[in-house]
């Protein structure tokens, strides 16, 4: 039987407070530690932007006074990652594609029964749904020191250093499959690292499709509660909700 990896995205919609203890007590606990360096580097950029520069960062949130409210929200949030009480990351997140998981399957990728499942974080990289997780606001398409987060990302995840350790990691699968989008920087953070690998990633087959990330969610959800991994059953499943699988190779850059 071949074997999934599923890679979903991190949202903006969170729930608030925490489980456990804070970011600097937990922070360095968490998986894939050869990502630790990269994590801090953002990390210690975010809590230290000053106010007065903080619109030059934060990107793709309107225009206006909605934009500079939005704005001075995500930089008071990120000013206080390293205080922030964590939880895990299947508890943080609370968008559309958490919000179409099972409880059932949430439960057990809570428990670490299923462990096929990574999440793809604008701040943290790469994670598993068991890591805890601060509260914190960052898009892929937000700037970094000098370039997007996505490109930074990017970069990290083909640097000597990391790598190595991701291939080793993804070369245990048959098939990854990428429920995110490609227009908002998440798919171009991995497409990279993916390149060696058998790799997927699901678009909506419908004009306007409004809801993809609940799609992505109800594709995810079916794919684990029937150990579905081959791309004939995926794209069954993601075809059932007005999507297609399509190669990560055979992507329009």
């Amino acid at each position: 039987m071949a074997k999934a990896l599923f890679l979903i995205p991190c949202c903006s919609r969170k729930n608030a407070g925490g489980e456990s203890r804070t970011w600097n007590v937990v922070g360095g606990n968490n998986s894939l530690p050869f990502l630790n360096p990269h994590r801090d580097e953002l990390i210690n950029f975010y809590t230290n932007i000053p106010q007065n520069l903080a619109m030059n960062f934060y990107k793709m949130r309107g225009s206006g006074d909605e934009r500079t409210r939005k704005v001075l929200k995500a930089w008071a949030k990120n000013r206080n990652i390293h205080q922030s009480e964590t939880m895990m990351a299947i508890n943080r997140y609370a968008g559309n594609l958490y919000s179409a998981i099972d409880w059932d399957i949430r439960r057990k990728m809570a428990s670490g029964e299923i462990k096929n499942v990574l999440i793809v974080s604008a701040l943290l990289g790469i994670i598993s749904p068991t890591d805890l997780i601060p509260n914190y606001e960052l898009m892929m398409g937000d700037k970094s020191p000098n370039r997007k987060v996505a490109k930074f990302w990017n970069s990290a995840f083909q640097s000597g250093s990391v790598k190595p350790h991701l291939d080793e990691l993804f070369s245990q699968y048959d098939c990854i499959y990428c429920l995110m989008s490609s227009t908002t920087g998440y798919l171009d953070s991995v497409v990279e690292i993916l390149a060696e690998h058998d790799a997927y990633f699901i678009v909506p087959n419908v004009s306007g499709q409004s809801n993809i990330s609940k799609a992505w969610g109800f594709v995810l959800n079916d794919s684990l509660q029937g150990s579905i991994s081959t791309p004939e059953e995926i794209n069954r499943i993601a075809k059932s909700n007005y999507c297609d699988l399509i190669n990560l190779r055979d992507r329009t850059l």
